[in-house]
């Protein structure tokens, strides 16, 4: 009696052990169905002539490389990063410029950076003109939607929230207003690029220097928020 009694004992911890095992393998094999990572295309470069003298040629140079995660069918991450380099013959390096794109979407909405420079120099104020400028391009490759925030962190701290589409000085009437959707201003149309250039505002000239590194935030309505940093040039 008691060798069976021990048989069917070691018969049912064999078979917890079993099940235990069976459950692991399922909830890894779950964890990596929603979590992939692949690369979405190798390191492009492409370099171009700007500008030719009988002292100098001037070459421009873009490399490109973009990485995509993807976790589960809710959330995409972008990682974009462009080097461009002007260079000219006989003499030193005289521009670098560096951006990475860090792309958060949520649910369908599909937006993406097609291509950013921000432009050293200082914020307008209530009297005085900006002498800096974001130009970014957006692909939406969805419905129609609008820019709701703009941040821009500078290496100080300082965040640069207000924004406007002309060179113009600081006042309420001049900014854009994120809560609705302005065309010309911070409206995406669908499934297409569209262009902006957006002048920095603030109560003191804040200072943008050309060489820094800065940080930026940028919430779409649809949901997708576009984070990454880039340096001025």
């Amino acid at each position: 009696m008691g060798p069976e009694i021990l048989s069917k004992r070691s018969r049912g911890g064999l078979i917890a052990t079993l099940a235990i095992v069976a459950l692991l393998i399922i909830v890894i094999g779950v964890a990596i169905v929603n979590f992939t990572s692949s690369s979405s295309s190798t390191p492009t470069e492409t370099s171009f002539v700007t500008d030719r003298s009988t002292l100098a040629t001037t070459v421009r140079s873009v490399t490109t490389q973009s990485v995509t995660t993807v976790v589960s069918t809710t959330a995409t991450t972008t990682q974009l990063t462009t080097q461009i380099l002007t260079s000219t013959t006989k003499e030193t390096v005289t521009s670098v410029s560096s951006s990475t794109v860090t792309q958060n979407s949520v649910g369908n909405s599909q937006i993406s950076i097609t291509s950013i420079t921000l432009y050293g120099g200082v914020a307008a104020t209530n009297s005085s003109q900006p002498t800096s400028s974001l130009q970014v391009s957006f692909n939406n490759l969805n419905s129609p939607t609008y820019i709701t925030s703009l941040i821009l962190e500078t290496p100080s701290g300082v965040p640069i929230t207000s924004w406007s589409n002309s060179p113009t000085v600081s006042r309420a009437g001049n900014q854009i207003l994120f809560s609705l959707s302005q065309p010309g201003s911070n409206s995406l149309s669908g499934s297409s690029i569209s262009f902006f250039t957006f002048y920095p505002q603030a109560s003191t000239a804040v200072a943008i220097p050309t060489g820094d590194s800065f940080q930026y935030s940028i919430l779409f309505a649809s949901g997708s928020l576009i984070q990454g940093n880039i340096t001025a040039q």
